[in-house]
């Protein structure tokens, strides 16, 4: 798997990565050149999680035959409904969603994971970063960012989830580069400047002024 998205498994800490984060926006204060980068994040994702495509994902990457079959029979049988205060409507069945609260689903939100980070390393020139539902993606050149913000968009597109750009987060560490150019886009969608944001609970400062 990804060596960015192991959640849930030994030594697969989240602090390795805001860690990794946290040391390329130091070096980028220290040396001037500045680094562009995107915290992004998935709507509904727990919510939005093709079953079809992460159990296929799973098989093709050898997750064993035994640990799949059980969690397709499980899913098979799964019945949602709405709640509405004390009302509850009818049961329905859904090929779309993982439980959250189950410790197995971050199996297949790191699958989706990897995934991604393959498909957008292969876009483009970017580090990319992540745990369980937490994705970004940073570049010392700006137009590499981008090329990583389309090949993201495509690859939830096609997976059949969305970014929510208003929830996301474009930043640069030099604040006068980052006035010269354009905003981030997802699709047709631009995404807001930040100067700080926080990753997994930890909060960054890009600008160089900002970063202690």
């Amino acid at each position: 798997i990804h060596r960015c998205f192991r959640g849930g498994i030994p030594e697969g800490d989240c602090k390795d990565i805001t860690l990794e984060m946290g040391l390329d926006i130091e070096e980028a204060a220290l040396d001037g050149v500045p680094l562009w980068g995107i915290d992004e994040d998935v709507k509904k994702y727990y919510d939005t999680l093709v079953r079809e495509i992460v159990f296929g994902a799973a098989e093709m990457l050898g997750a064993p035959e035994g640990f799949l079959d059980s969690q397709l029979r499980f899913y098979a049988g799964l019945l949602r409904a709405f709640k509405y205060n004390k009302s509850i409507g009818e049961f329905f069945l859904t090929e779309v969603s993982v439980l959250q609260g189950c410790a197995l689903s971050q199996i297949w939100a790191n699958i989706d994971g990897c995934c991604w980070a393959w498909e957008v390393e292969s876009k483009a020139k970017v580090e990319v970063g992540g745990f369980i539902d937490d994705k970004g993606m940073r570049s010392r050149i700006w137009e590499e960012v981008q090329k990583g913000a389309d090949a993201s968009t495509n690859y939830h597109e096609i997976s059949g989830q969305t970014v929510e750009p208003s929830k996301s987060a474009g930043w640069c560490t030099d604040a006068e580069k980052r006035k010269a150019m354009p905003k981030f886009r997802f699709g047709k969608e631009e995404i807001g400047w930040v100067r700080t944001d926080k990753v997994l609970g930890v909060e960054h400062q890009f600008c160089r002024d900002k970063v202690r």
